[in-house]
């Protein structure tokens, strides 16, 4: 990519980057937009795996919230409430959450 390609697409980030506001004054050379531009391409990658770790917290807690509706349905359907529980019946649940979880079970009428 030549020179004036580089300052372009640098000049098109600190833009966006800056958002409106003046971008600060740098000396524009070779070097100075070589190094503006591999900084630019580390960002825009760095942005791009961000993005892909929010939008997979967004789904886990998705996935979280459906799954404490479904427990909180089946506890409903026992006539139970999760205040209800002896401190032994939680530590018996959670024992029995992560061995749920290190077996992989996905779904309680699992019986495989």
């Amino acid at each position: 990519m030549d020179l004036s390609s580089k300052y372009r697409n640098v000049q098109v980030w600190l833009d966006n980057l800056y958002a409106g506001k003046p971008v600060p004054h740098f000396e524009r050379n070779e070097q100075t937009i070589d190094l503006l531009h591999q900084l630019m391409e580390k960002n825009v990658a760095r942005d791009s795996d961000i993005q892909l770790i929010v939008q997979d917290l967004k789904q886990k807690a998705t996935e979280y919230t459906a799954e404490g509706q479904r427990l909180g349905c089946i506890l409903a359907s026992m006539n139970l409430k999760t205040g209800t529980l002896s401190q032994s019946g939680v530590t018996s649940l959670q024992t029995l959450t992560k061995l749920a979880w290190l077996l992989k079970v996905r779904d309680a009428s699992d019986t495989r």
